[in-house]
Protein backbone atom coordinates (compact mmCIF):
# COMPACT_ATOMS: atom_id res chain seq x y z
CA UNK A 1 0.00 0.00 0.00
CA UNK A 2 1.38 3.78 -0.85
CA UNK A 3 0.09 7.03 0.58
CA UNK A 4 1.36 9.94 -0.45
CA UNK A 5 1.14 12.89 2.21
CA UNK A 6 1.68 16.37 0.64
CA UNK A 7 1.75 17.85 4.50
CA UNK A 8 2.40 15.82 7.66
CA UNK A 9 0.43 17.06 10.72
CA UNK A 10 2.82 19.82 12.42
CA UNK A 11 4.81 20.56 9.81
CA UNK A 12 5.09 23.94 8.43
CA UNK A 13 6.09 27.43 9.54
CA UNK A 14 5.07 30.24 11.69
CA UNK A 15 6.54 33.83 12.11
CA UNK A 16 5.99 35.73 14.84
CA UNK A 17 6.35 39.42 15.25
CA UNK A 18 6.91 41.01 18.79
CA UNK A 19 5.04 44.39 19.42
CA UNK A 20 7.93 46.79 20.18
CA UNK A 21 5.92 48.53 22.77
CA UNK A 22 6.08 44.75 24.90
CA UNK A 23 9.64 45.28 26.39
CA UNK A 24 11.16 41.93 28.07
CA UNK A 25 11.87 43.16 31.83
CA UNK A 26 15.33 43.13 33.26
CA UNK A 27 16.43 39.94 34.75
CA UNK A 28 13.55 38.08 33.12
CA UNK A 29 14.79 34.36 31.43
CA UNK A 30 13.67 33.74 28.13
CA UNK A 31 14.03 30.47 26.88
CA UNK A 32 13.68 28.55 23.45
CA UNK A 33 13.63 25.02 23.04
CA UNK A 34 14.63 23.83 19.45
CA UNK A 35 13.10 20.84 17.37
CA UNK A 36 16.21 18.94 17.51
CA UNK A 37 17.13 15.40 19.03
CA UNK A 38 18.37 14.64 22.39
CA UNK A 39 18.82 18.70 23.68
CA UNK A 40 16.48 17.64 26.41
CA UNK A 41 13.08 19.18 25.43
CA UNK A 42 10.99 16.42 27.46
CA UNK A 43 13.25 16.66 30.56
CA UNK A 44 12.68 20.52 30.59
CA UNK A 45 8.83 20.07 29.40
CA UNK A 46 8.80 17.86 32.18
CA UNK A 47 10.73 19.75 34.76
CA UNK A 48 8.35 22.88 34.30
CA UNK A 49 5.39 20.79 35.08
CA UNK A 50 6.37 19.59 37.88
CA UNK A 51 7.29 23.11 39.12
CA UNK A 52 4.05 24.56 38.14
CA UNK A 53 1.71 22.21 39.45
Amino acid sequence: MTTTISRLDGEGSLQVHQDDSMKIEAGALVIAVYGKGGIGKSTTSSNLSAAFS
